[in-house]
């Protein structure tokens, strides 16, 4: 790197400003052996001297040595609290990026956070509702009913006395994230830097993944239009309850909604006990997600276990919001040929369409990838249809594209992940539940609705607009291409790739060869002084001169370390 990176200067400096909780997260990855990491990037060492003495205090006593990699990491993450738990969630819905015994792993992660007292919930609720807890409510639970990173759920019964519950954000926590959010962009930039394969991941791409979705996330705003939208949609539907939302309660960090009384999908003992019909209950919940997705373009991203409640008659109650996926109708039709291409063993249509909905980062070898492509096919076709699963087909398929430097686009995989945790679900309740028997209607009604008569019109129509907008736009814009080229102001933006490693060797060697220029300047004017005995003069020596001999010594140990280690100074 060049010697004077203000940008470099700038991230070191906001991270020795929050210098204890980098400590605290370097500590942490240290304590549960991920020191191999921190020793490939080019952290500076004297900042990792006193971390790596409490590293050695705490690590005979650390619990996690017999665990693997990905349990470490999970651990890893669960201690470093709210921030570093969403930032896991998020990593677990995203298979590109990681292997998938870290992304089974990461999938386990839960809030477990401890509750905020009483006091503090009360403080935000009658800040945000501008009036006591006792003016708006008949009674208020302070125990929680979950407690979440980045809110926590109380019980309470309102005035008119409609049993709500009432979910309230954390204290203080943008500023915590903001904290957490710099230091990650920064952890993730040396990621960057110096490891290749981090290069391919792209890791300050994934933390502004993150900031965005954590920042929908701080706005429960976002999770009341959610659900303003799902009562809107599926008020008719007798399978499905949408819990009704009190406005007059809802703000930016609180939200009020109806108690539901129900029981968890994932014990079927006691769903049996209660009298619901198991096959029904999972074919209802397969029918629903298959409904939001293929019908009416959104749907509920994080349909598991914890988040469902089984109601009287059957009826399924999602409770939580605020993670709502949208796809448009042209990608459910892309969906629906893909599919159709795979049943058909076609790897050449399967192809084109994967590459349809997905992002190329690199090169790679499009006959190599249609005969692994066709090879799986093969495997997983061929199995007893009750075997076949989404969920393993999805990754080995996510395995293949990575190989080849492909990566489909983060919303498919959040709705493949949503339709996953559905066909887990109907198992459970039904051992012979096959989500690919629910999945052929909606695909053929896809199909169908691309076909008809009316949709081919619109196309039509659409296809018109564009070529008379074509028509319009086209001679202005060739006449301003042509009046900038004229007057000079025409530029050509190029970018280059993989010459990383080459300009860091350059920096490496400017560096040091600046330093040698320095350092023999030294040595030459250190030299002059002395002879010439310019005062001032101590024991026969002249002061200056000396100190210059001492200080081109000290560069030329550096310089000789630098080059012992082979980095930059």
């Amino acid at each position: 790197m060049a010697l004077l990176d203000f940008n470099r200067i700038r991230k070191i400096t906001n991270t020795y400003r929050h210098l204890g909780r980098y400590q605290e997260i370097v500590v942490t990855f240290l304590r549960h052996g991920f020191s191999d990491i921190f020793q490939q990037l080019g952290i500076d060492q004297t900042l990792l001297k006193g971390m790596a003495a409490l590293h050695l205090r705490k690590a005979d006593a650390d619990p996690s040595k017999s665990l693997s990699r990905p349990e470490r990491l999970r651990v890893v993450l669960e201690e470093l609290g709210p921030s570093f738990i969403k930032l896991g969630q998020i990593l677990s819905g995203r298979p590109e990026w990681l292997p998938p015994d870290y992304i089974e792993e990461l999938e386990k992660l839960q809030d477990r956070v401890p509750p905020i007292p009483f006091e503090e919930v009360r403080q935000v609720v009658e800040s945000e509702l501008e009036c006591t807890i006792e003016s708006f409510f008949t009674s208020f639970d302070p125990n929680p009913l979950a407690a979440a990173s980045i809110g926590q759920v109380h019980s309470a019964t309102l005035q008119d006395g409609r049993e709500v519950v009432v979910k309230v954000q954390r204290p203080r926590l943008k500023r915590i994230l903001a904290v957490d959010l710099e230091i990650m962009h920064y952890l993730a930039t040396l990621l960057e830097e110096h490891l290749d394969v981090a290069r391919t991941m792209e890791p300050t791409r994934l933390v502004e993944v993150f900031r965005k979705t954590i920042e929908r996330e701080l706005d429960f705003e976002w999770e009341r239009s959610h659900l303003e939208l799902f009562a809107n949609v599926f008020r008719d539907d007798p399978d499905l309850y949408v819990p009704q939302v009190m406005p007059e309660g809802c703000t930016k960090r609180v939200l009020v909604m109806e108690r539901i009384h129900g029981s968890r999908p994932d014990n079927p003992t006691a769903l049996a006990a209660a009298g619901h019909d198991l096959p029904e209950l999972a074919r209802k919940g397969a029918r629903i997600i298959m409904e939001q997705i293929f019908v009416h373009g959104f749907y509920h991203a994080d349909p598991h276990p914890g988040n469902i409640f089984v109601m009287e008659g059957d009826r399924l109650c999602y409770v939580d919001y605020g993670m709502v996926g949208r796809i448009s109708r042209g990608e459910c039709e892309d969906l629906a040929e893909l599919a159709f291409g795979v049943v058909q063993k076609n790897e050449r249509r399967a192809v084109k369409l994967i590459l349809r909905l997905s992002e190329v980062k690199g090169d790679y070898d499009r006959e190599n990838l249609e005969s692994r492509v066709g090879e799986l096919f093969d495997h997983h076709l061929n199995m007893p249809l009750g075997s076949i699963s989404i969920r393993r087909l999805l990754q080995q398929s996510i395995e293949i594209l990575r190989e080849h430097h492909i990566v489909i686009k983060p919303h498919f995989v959040l709705m493949l992940k949503a339709l996953g945790h559905v066909e887990a679900l109907g198992r459970n309740l039904d051992p012979q539940f096959q989500i690919v028997d629910h999945l052929k209607p909606f695909l053929q009604r896809v199909a169908m609705r691309r076909y008809a008569p009316r949709h081919l019109q619109q196309q039509l129509l659409e296809l018109g607009e564009d070529i008379l907008t074509l028509g319009r736009d086209l001679p202005r814009d060739t006449r301003e291409l042509i009046s900038k080229a004229t007057r000079g102001e025409l530029s050509i933006h190029l970018e280059h790739h993989g010459l990383q490693t080459l300009n860091a060797t350059l920096d490496r060697t400017s560096n040091r060869l600046s330093f040698a220029l320095i350092v023999s300047s030294l040595v030459i004017s250190s030299s002059l002084i002395v002879h010439a005995r310019i005062p001032p003069v101590w024991a026969g020596i002249p002061i200056i001169g000396l100190a210059g001999f001492c200080l081109a010594a000290l560069m030329g140990m550096i310089l000789i370390i630098s080059m012992l280690r082979n980095r930059s100074v």
